[in-house]
């Protein structure tokens, strides 16, 4: 969850009034369940098609406001979430079949929080209803190897007579750098999208999230970034999360920088006393024993080669005490 108030439902900043514009009534955050899905991306799927980065474009602004369904049933009955607000993400250090950069559509989508819902909202949060497929249509489907139009039929198949190309064989002679698919284009519309319990997209789910909140603004919670970061390719950084965590990274640096600049002084005083201290140690072998130890250590160093001083006397010190210091030297008076 991210803002200065996290809901229980799991809302961002803004969220409330996006989903309120599909809403008969004002619904408060106590009313309302959100959460985060991938609907497909830019990987070849178990059927051997695969969107482009433009469809995904496309088809995020297509699925806003499509309704959730199961097993793409197209019953009023089985309607269960609505999407409110996508983005298409590149999760970074992945990439696809191509060897380029993942993308994936991401949906955040409600489910009002009613008698008949709270199972659905738990099965979610459990990890059980996790898979989901998309149903929409595309202007242009294509062979990945010639790039010959499949719309009359598929790869290999006898209505496609311009492609002799087989779905899911490789042909690496042609310089196809990944088995034979169809390239999905030019998005026409977008149906709805189901929980399934076999996605033709292995990638296609609800996602992991982690929370960032804090007064003043968006921090990010160490811990939590560490988890996250865990899960890998599961979670999803949304651009409230990604400010936190480029947020958090500049005050990681700034906070690196002032230790370094502590450390180096530090080291220059502890070098100072022991040159001091042991004058027939050469400036190398200072240099070399002083540089591996931390700050810590170094403070050790510094203060026990500190010369002791002798305790002194305020200088303002009553009479009586400077009588009595003097009292040995009364010969020596004039």
């Amino acid at each position: 969850m991210i803002g200065d108030n996290p809901s229980p439902g799991g809302l961002r900043p803004g969220e409330l009034e996006q989903i309120n514009r599909y809403t008969r009534r004002e619904l408060g955050e106590d009313e309302v369940y959100a959460f985060s899905v991938a609907l497909c991306d830019n990987d070849i799927d178990r059927d051997f098609d695969r969107f482009d980065d433009g469809a995904l474009d496309r088809l995020a602004r297509l699925f806003v406001g499509k309704t959730g369904l199961f097993d793409h049933s197209m019953k009023s009955r089985d309607q269960t979430a609505r999407i409110h607000s996508t983005s298409v993400e590149t999760v970074v250090g992945r990439t696809n079949a191509l060897g380029q950069p993942y993308r994936r559509l991401v949906a955040r989508a409600y489910i009002p929080r009613l008698e008949g819902t709270g199972e659905l909202i738990a099965e979610i949060d459990a990890g059980v209803k996790r898979e989901v497929s998309v149903s929409c249509a595309v202007g242009e489907t294509r062979c990945s190897v010639c790039g010959a139009d499949l719309r009359g039929g598929g790869c290999g198949e006898p209505s496609s007579r311009m492609c002799a190309h087989r779905k899911g064989r490789a042909y690496p002679e042609e310089g196809s750098k990944a088995p034979c698919h169809a390239v999905l284009s030019a998005p026409t519309d977008a149906y709805e999208w189901s929980f399934v319990a076999v996605p033709a997209q292995p990638g296609a789910g609800v996602l992991k999230s982690f929370g960032t909140h804090g007064k003043g603004g968006m921090e990010m919670d160490p811990e939590q970034l560490r988890k996250a970061l865990e899960t890998g390719g599961e979670t999803a950084f949304t651009p409230e999360e990604k400010a936190a965590l480029k947020n958090h990274i500049e005050n990681l640096e700034r906070d690196a920088e002032i230790g370094k600049a502590y450390l180096t002084a530090l080291r220059a005083e502890a070098a100072a006393l022991c040159k001091r201290a042991l004058p027939a140690l050469g400036s190398a072998a200072a240099e070399k024993m002083l540089g591996a130890l931390n700050a810590g250590e170094l403070e050790a160093l510094r203060d026990a080669a500190r010369p002791a001083r002798a305790p002194g006397r305020p200088q303002l010190a009553p009479a009586a005490a400077r009588d009595e210091q003097s009292a040995g030297n009364q010969g020596y008076r004039i």
